[in-house]
């Protein structure tokens, strides 16, 4: 039969794609254990039988009586107009159709027909509509079994449609304000499909460097790699470079060094010093991060070399940069931090972001030597930097890290501030990621400096972006750090249900960190509305939990808790 990850597919599937829905059928099963074997039997069946008819739904589709009807029905501009939209895979603007034209029939006012064209398949459930609420105006998308009736008699897009054309659109359309990363990613793929190299290049790397500097390296690696694929030994030397990087970064060693030293050996064949300095760079901190420092060393100091036998070499300062993480590594922190000033002061004011990354470096060099001062104020540069050039991420990244110099220095008040300012940028930049784990922090140090109703309405964000982004171990903690300000409210029966929830979630993915938190307050819930024997067992499993997890204190509450139960029942030496 299925298996339970099966099951749970299925049920995640049917039940809404929410695993909210999966939780309260886990609290129907546990309130009916009889009804669990023959619910679970009828569902096994019924997961044979949609194993069955997946496959069969489009046949039966394009063999009943509506559709061949309906297609004979349309006349041959709506036909093609069809087609056309098929070969797109997101919902498009007209524009994207009209660029499909040729421009004779652009010109004779073609064009025009189109949207009365696209309502007319809307009426017959063809085509689908989405309404855009800022600039509201249409989107038009085929459905996937719509396109998959389409593709049995005529590939997606069918006779003239223009993968070129579509990759322009998409690649045009990402440049405007209310349009998403969707859409290049889109152009890159059109772009593939054609054989203009130069356009599925360009794409490929600005999505490559996209997420390589939010260090989403896997995906970074998947654009890196596409074009390497296609483009063999004519990949161009900066996608080498990332693949390299990002192999490294994976502790694919092996691998990164042999693509270095097939570059070093190209580029030494070419006479190309420059290249030579910048790949021996490499290679020495792919042997750094091996931890093969002797190595490491020799090949940084021969890229120096040549950098500086060249003059104004700005893979001079790179290179200085890595002898500083080389030297770091080794425990040796001021000649870490020589290296790395040296190379601040070769980056030339042209490259603002080179200047932030290795002010980046010094500070957290001087966060080592508890040169806290100093360390804030590289971050504070960075901050500058980052609004000059228009980075608002870069900017929360600063500024989220001055607000953690100032919480180690031991100064909460100040660092909730800068948390604060990072947390208004994030939300103005729809960042929901950096914003949970920015919310994250404010919540971690803002119980002694802000009143009880914003402390709540933190909270209330802080659930809200974890449930939207699928954080449910921050979900978790949440829903118990709003329970707890409810019990001290006395609101008891709010609370409680708050705690069920997390701890559902706590229990399906194993937070046990969590989980003796939770168990600790339905313990002083149930001791409090006179429950004692409950209150025991609950205390007991988080006593048993914050010992398992590495939480002595929520143990030791759980213990005092329970010696003042027994105290009351009278068991002095127990208690």
């Amino acid at each position: 039969g299925p298996t339970t990850g099966d099951l749970v597919k299925m049920l995640y599937k049917n039940l809404g794609g929410n695993y909210r829905a999966l939780e309260l059928f886990a609290q129907l099963i546990a309130r009916t254990p009889d009804a669990a074997v023959p619910l679970l039997l009828w569902l096994e069946k019924a997961y044979r039988s949609s194993q069955l008819e997946e496959g069969r739904i489009p046949a039966r589709a394009g063999t009943g009586l509506i559709f061949p009807h309906l297609f004979k029905a349309l006349d041959e501009g709506q036909r093609r107009l069809l087609r056309l939209l098929s070969g797109y895979r997101i919902p498009v603007r007209l524009e994207a159709l009209t660029a499909q034209l040729p421009d004779q029939a652009r010109q004779n006012g073609f064009a025009q027909r189109y949207g009365a064209m696209l309502e007319a398949l809307f009426q017959l459930s063809l085509v689908d509509i989405y309404i855009d609420s800022d600039s509201e105006r249409p989107f038009y998308h085929v459905s996937s079994l719509i396109r998959e009736l389409l593709q049995r008699s005529l590939p997606a897009g069918g006779e003239g449609f223009s993968h070129l054309r579509a990759g322009e659109y998409h690649q045009a359309r990402h440049g405007q304000p209310d349009a998403s990363l969707s859409e290049l990613k889109e152009a890159f793929y059109h772009f593939g499909e054609t054989d203009q190299v130069e356009p599925f290049c360009r794409t490929g790397e600005i999505l490559s460097d996209y997420y390589y500097d939010r260090a989403i390296y896997q995906v970074s690696f998947y654009f890196a790699w596409a074009i390497y694929q296609r483009l063999g030994k004519h990949t161009p030397t900066p996608i080498w470079l990332r693949i390299g990087e990002i192999l490294g970064i994976f502790r694919k060693y092996g691998d990164a060094l042999t693509i270095y030293k097939s570059l070093l050996a190209h580029f030494q064949s070419r006479q190309d010093p420059r290249m030579i300095a910048r790949v021996l760079n490499f290679i020495g901190d792919i042997f750094r991060r091996m931890e093969v420092y002797d190595t490491a060393l020799m090949y940084l100091e021969e890229s120096l070399k040549i950098s500086r036998q060249l003059g104004r070499d700005p893979g001079e300062a790179d290179t200085l940069r890595n002898m500083g993480q080389l030297y770091l590594a080794r425990g040796n922190h001021q000649s870490a931090l020589s290296f790395s000033e040296t190379a601040l002061q070769l980056i030339a004011d042209s490259d603002p972001a080179g200047r932030r990354r290795m002010l980046i470096a010094i500070s957290d060099i001087r966060l080592l030597r508890e040169e806290y001062d100093d360390a804030a104020r590289c971050r504070a540069e960075g901050v500058k930097i980052c609004r000059e050039l228009g980075d608002r991420r870069g900017e929360c990244l600063d500024l989220s890290a001055i607000a953690a110099i100032y919480r180690e220095v031991g100064d909460e008040k100040q660092a909730l501030r800068y948390w604060q300012a990072t947390l208004r940028v994030g939300r103005e930049i729809g960042d929901k990621y950096l914003v949970n784990d920015v919310l994250k922090s404010i919540i971690a140090v803002m119980g002694r400096h802000l009143a009880a109703p914003r402390r709540r309405e933190y909270l209330e964000e802080s659930l809200r972006v974890a449930r939207e982004i699928g954080d449910r171990e921050t979900e978790s903690v949440v829903l118990n750090r709003i329970a707890e300000m409810l019990m001290n409210l006395q609101q008891f029966p709010e609370a409680q249900r708050l705690l069920l929830e997390s701890l559902i979630i706590s229990e399906a993915w194993h937070y046990g960190h969590v989980k003796s938190d939770v168990l600790y307050n339905l313990g002083v819930i149930m001791r409090e509305q006179g429950d004692r024997s409950a209150a025991l067992r609950y205390l007991g499993e988080s006593l048993r939990f914050g010992r398992e997890n590495g939480r002595p204190a929520t143990a030791a509450r759980a213990l005092h808790q329970m010696a003042l139960i027994v105290y009351a029942l009278g068991d002095l030496d127990r208690a």
